[in-house]
């Protein structure tokens, strides 16, 4: 009797606004789209907001073109206006964009000119080797501005631990560029195809704990997009267990595919595990020793291959937060040091 109540239970949630709108940080015109209401009207505060955030996507992004640092915008304003036709349907609660590291440095001094300060608690060493550690052990970093409450992302790689080199993620990104024309302005984004295989890839990355990114694939599914260079793109990173686990979802809370299906088995933890995310309660940002531990299985079995197996357990080794605060001789202190910090902090302080 348990577990049928239990999914009554969820199944209940998921028909409930409020549910959809905190949890799965839907907005009210999705919500709408996923219940057949028509009450986004309702809540005008919301929208407002998302076109706000529009404006200030445009004002940091002429700042970027202005100091000639090439970006490339991800999700965001210009994913929604693809999706939805319209730039402020999707809930926004940074702004995320990708660029070369070789203009971190120079993005670092802009932001910060412009009333930006590091989020988290994040900081950004002198000492070269330090930074080296930190960008090859984290793939952004937040900026926030405490007067419109705005939260930038910079990126300067896709997502983190991938199947394949960052250089030949770097080169496929590369070729698979297009521009578009938002509000008199030119950007340069990801083509269509590698756009919707880079949404996979960041909702299986965390564990599709929320269904907007879902939401997000749902409308994809009903666009028309070139299913070889899809297929070739998922092959060149190695993305093809995502491809069987995001269908597998589509089908279960949309009643939708992708336009391309792999035939392929995949580990059954990835369908389980992603299952429980999308709905347990989040009741804090940190993790247990218990969700680390289960989080790791997780990630271990999204892509096949030694280098990602390779990639993914040596970042057990670094604990970015350790470089910004302990200013150690040399990259390799910061390896022994994970060991000790990780003791200090889950055993001996519980």
């Amino acid at each position: 009797m348990f577990l049928p109540y239990i999914h009554i239970m969820i199944d209940s949630l998921l028909q409930n606004r409020t549910y959809l709108h905190d949890r799965h940080r839907l907005s009210h015109q999705q919500i709408d789209r996923w219940l057949g209401e028509n009450r986004s009207g309702e809540f005008l505060q919301e929208k407002m907001r998302q076109l706000e955030m529009v404006h200030l996507f445009l004002l940091i992004t002429d700042k970027l073109k202005e100091n000639n640092i090439p970006f490339v915008p991800m999700k965001g304003p210009l994913l929604s206006l693809r999706l939805y036709g319209d730039p402020a349907v999707r809930v926004l609660h940074d702004l995320d964009l990708l660029i070369d590291k070789k203009h971190l440095e120079d993005v670092i001094k802009l932001m910060q000119s412009e009333g930006f300060e590091f989020a988290n608690n994040f900081i950004w060493p002198k000492e070269k080797y330090r930074q080296k550690l930190i960008i090859r052990n984290i793939h952004h970093i937040g900026f926030f501005n405490r007067q419109n409450h705005l939260l930038v992302e910079i990126h300067w790689v896709l997502t983190s631990k991938l199947a394949i080199p960052v250089k030949k993620v770097e080169k496929i990104i590369s070729e698979n560029l297009t521009t578009t024309t938002f509000a008199g302005r030119n950007f340069t984004v990801l083509n269509k195809e590698f756009e919707l295989l880079f949404l996979l890839l960041h909702g299986a990355r965390h564990g599709w704990s929320r269904l907007k990114w879902l939401a997000d694939i749902s409308e994809y599914a009903r666009q028309e997009i070139n299913e070889n260079l899809f297929l070739q793109l998922a092959g060149q990173l190695k993305a093809k267990r995502i491809i069987v686990q995001t269908n597998y979802l589509l089908m279960k809370y949309f009643n939708t595919k992708l336009p391309v299906t792999r035939e392929k088995h995949i580990p059954k933890q990835m369908l389980r595990f992603a299952e429980q995310n999308i709905v347990k309660t989040i009741t804090s940002e940190r993790l247990s020793s218990k969700e680390i531990i289960e989080n790791f299985r997780y990630q271990w079995f999204l892509f096949p291959g030694i280098h990602y197996k390779l990639i993914h357990f040596s970042c057990m080794f670094v604990r970015p937060l350790d470089v910004m605060t302990n200013n150690l001789p040399s990259k390799t202190a910061y390896y022994f040091y994970r060991p000790y910090s990780f003791i200090k902090r889950r055993v001996l302080h519980g």
